[in-house]
């Protein structure tokens, strides 16, 4: 029987595959990347991918409009450790990345 998906639960930055995906899907973690090891986090994907291959990053970015102030409800209960960035530095580091 040939196998037509598989779901790994895998840290971006222990991935020591050999095989390459036909797609990555990465769901409510980007916002724990932080904006200093963005460059990894998309580094790592576009590795990963298969030519052609396709990336899906869900995640919740920061307005550039609206400076976010400090302590609000999303820092203290639902990403005390996170750090959000805004659209425009996600797109300009996974462009960077090869995307």
């Amino acid at each position: 029987m040939t196998q037509s998906c598989a779901v790994e639960l895998q840290d971006y930055r222990t991935i020591s595959s050999a095989l390459p995906f036909d797609k990555i899907a990465s769901v409510g973690m980007f916002e724990h990347v932080g904006r200093g090891n963005l460059l990894q986090y998309f580094t790592m994907a576009y590795r990963l991918l298969k030519p052609g291959g396709v990336f899906l990053n869900h995640g919740i970015a920061s307005s550039s409009l609206s400076p976010q102030r400090k302590p609000s409800f999303m820092d203290r209960y639902v990403f005390p450790d996170g750090e959000l960035v805004t659209l425009h530095e996600a797109l300009e580091t996974a462009e960077r990345a090869g995307f």
